[in-house]
């Protein structure tokens, strides 16, 4: 997605870090562990989260995007109250999400990544 939203080639991880680092880009799971049980996130119980305020106060991040619903409640209710910023929804971009095309992902998400 990040490939046809800023128009490069990300081959290896290194290409991928330096993309996200000369655009400033962040990315940390708001979940640090959990209980599961099978694949569905409505399964995850007892959620540990990421230290994120930690990474926001030694930073200069002014703005969450949440990869799904999932995620923007776990940050809401865990790091929200902390941090003081809130997050702003996306849809997910995992491959189960078939509502989205991957185009439409990437409209969606381009709209906030690049203003």
């Amino acid at each position: 997605m990040l490939e046809i939203i800023y128009g490069c080639s990300l081959s290896t991880v290194d290409e991928k870090k330096r993309l996200i680092h000369e655009k400033h880009i962040a990315l940390w799971d708001a979940v640090s562990s959990c209980s599961l049980s099978g694949s569905a996130d409505s399964s995850i119980r007892d959620v540990i989260a990421n230290d994120i305020v930690s990474l926001i106060e030694k930073t200069e991040i002014r703005k969450v995007l949440a990869n799904g619903s999932l995620a923007a409640r776990i940050y809401e209710k865990h790091i929200f109250p902390q941090s003081g910023i809130g997050c702003i929804p996306l849809p997910s971009t995992s491959p189960a999400n078939a509502a989205f095309s991957l185009e439409r992902l990437c409209e969606i998400w381009s709209q906030e990544l690049l203003h």
